[in-house]
């Protein structure tokens, strides 16, 4: 995967990136993030390539994704994450619990997801589905694209001499924000239920 990815940069540099982090933010299972890390990791040592325009290639690639899932998800989508999401894991179950907890946590949700593999590829899509008005995920949705693209640019450019281990712990990195969202998620969902109890005493 790495290899592809790397001779894909190589031949068509910042307009590869812009495709695959898009299709990744469209739902399609592509190496977008692996796509930024290694043009990044490319521009330090090429210089063929500048990490301001891999970072703003990642910038319109995410946002660009990100407004395509959403109409999608808008236009019609839930019947398209019913019949495929199955495959990823997504089940109806799940697709109502994302639905209600981006109705409660709808921007911070957009923001969050970006970091998150699973949940960058639907995060749009959701939003469209439970109808999030367009400029609030337009703002959130580009200052979670921007941040990512600047967090994970940076660091392929830095430490891009290996970009196996880097990808890794990107990995890992990634699965301790899914954790923590989901402990805070827990800890506030606690929260107000036990508020709730005691105002019904």
């Amino acid at each position: 995967m790495l290899h592809w990815v790397k001779e894909l940069i190589d031949q068509y540099g910042y307009a590869i990136v812009v495709v695959l982090v898009m299709a990744e933010g469209v739902g399609l299972p592509l190496p977008g993030e692996t796509a930024l890390i290694t043009a990044a990791a490319f521009s330090a040592q090429s210089h063929r390539l500048s990490i301001v325009g891999v970072i703003l290639a990642s910038f319109l690639g995410a946002t660009g994704g990100g407004l395509g899932g959403y109409w999608i998800g808008r236009s019609g989508g839930l019947p398209f994450l019913t019949r495929h999401g199955k495959h990823v894991g997504i089940t109806k179950e799940r697709i109502g619990k994302a639905r209600k907890f981006f109705t409660e946590h709808g921007p911070k949700a957009v923001f969050a997801a970006r970091f998150i593999a699973i949940l960058r590829m639907f995060a749009g899509l959701l939003a469209g589905v439970t109808n999030m008005r367009f400029w609030v995920f337009f703002l959130w949705n580009a200052l979670g694209a921007l941040a990512w693209s600047l967090l994970f640019g940076v660091l392929g450019y830095e430490f891009g001499d290996n970009l196996p281990k880097l990808e890794h712990l990107v990995g890992r990195t990634s699965l301790f924000v899914l954790g923590a969202v989901v402990v805070i998620a827990l800890i506030v969902w606690h929260f107000r239920r036990s508020r709730k109890g005691r105002k019904s005493k």
